[in-house]
């Protein structure tokens, strides 16, 4: 079952263009590396909508199929996006600018918990360094962050995401290639 089956009806991109900036596309027409406008991006949207790649065609945020998400929670709103479904057992929160805001927030964690709390392999990612690609960390391998989510107190749970966030800009990640 593909992506497209789970679509809340509703729910549509709009003017959001975080999946054209901030994913890799190693498919023609476009190539592109993560955190690099498509070079089809345009003002309207994208400029080959018709002919879009395959990959781009199929491809939706958490937002666009998770109806528990608010509005809010869109990617252009949220600075957040929730990706890494297809495999049907893990998700990830991409921190789109600063981690120590946007990973941090009540309402992110809360997404976070329910995403654990159902059975899912939940990943966080954020930039480390310009021009290399962005850390992914498995946060519940942590038994401190597993505990602070036990215990249902937000400053816990925050203090250990900043212990996580911390870990992870100490990270080397690979150069991004162009």
């Amino acid at each position: 079952m593909g992506l497209e089956s789970m679509l809340v009806k509703g729910r549509e991109c709009g003017d959001c263009t975080v999946c054209c900036t901030y994913l890799r596309i190693e498919e023609r027409p476009v190539n592109k590396p993560q955190d690099e406008p498509c070079k089809h991006l345009c003002v309207q949207g994208c400029g080959i909508y018709e002919t879009r790649p395959s990959v781009c065609r199929n491809w939706f945020c958490g937002w666009r199929i998770m109806p528990q998400l608010d509005k809010e929670m869109r990617p252009d709103s949220s600075n957040v996006l929730i990706s890494d479904f297809e495999t049907g057992n893990e998700i990830k929160f991409s921190a789109l600018t600063d981690p120590y805001v946007e990973l941090m927030r009540e309402d992110v964690l809360r997404y976070i918990a329910g995403a654990f709390n159902s059975g899912l392999k939940v990943f966080i990612s954020f930039k480390v360094k310009d021009g290399h690609e962005n850390i992914k960390l498995d946060i519940f391998s942590s038994s401190s962050y597993h505990q602070a989510h036990l215990s249902r107190q937000l400053h816990l749970v925050q203090e250990q995401m900043k212990i996580a966030i911390d870990k992870g800009m100490t990270l080397t990640t690979n150069p991004i290639l162009k």
